[in-house]
């Protein structure tokens, strides 16, 4: 573990020995390969009991909420082949997805966008490039608080 990531564990109790926080499973809707491998390698080191599954349009994440379901969505709001605030909207269309948390993400960091995505049904919105604290922070709140 760098530096920096010693110092964000230590703020926000990542790698308190005392702290053991329940298995989670995380969709991340990404297109940006680089974007995908900064969340994994983060979540390896700052979260390892998340378990994290990327796929990188958004017909391949509803082809896996069909098999999966995970605990917690992160939305790219720019994808290929649809855009975040739509995806969001046909995954609440089914039942059993309707209440997963979901957060939207951009490298728009305009409030515009963060308050369309809050207005659509996401209940946070995280700006890229993401960094250890604010997934940290961000993940404490949706999952653990």
């Amino acid at each position: 573990m760098n530096t920096i990531d010693k110092g964000v564990s230590r703020r926000l109790g990542s790698t308190n020995p005392g702290l053991t926080r329940p298995a989670k499973k995380m969709l991340y809707v990404e297109d940006n390969s680089i974007n995908a491998m900064i969340v994994r390698t983060l979540l390896k080191r700052l979260r390892p009991e998340i378990t994290l599954v990327v796929c990188d349009t958004g017909a391949k994440a509803q082809a896996q909420l069909r098999s999966e379901h995970p605990d917690f969505l992160l939305i790219d709001i720019g994808l290929p082949d649809t855009n975040g605030y739509d995806l969001l909207k046909a995954i609440r269309a089914q039942p059993a997805l309707a209440n997963i948390p979901a957060v939207a993400t951009s490298n728009d960091h305009a409030h515009e966008v963060a308050s369309r995505a809050r207005e659509c049904g996401f209940c946070e919105f995280l700006a890229k490039p993401v960094t250890g604290d604010s997934l940290l922070r961000m993940l404490d709140r949706v999952l653990y608080l």
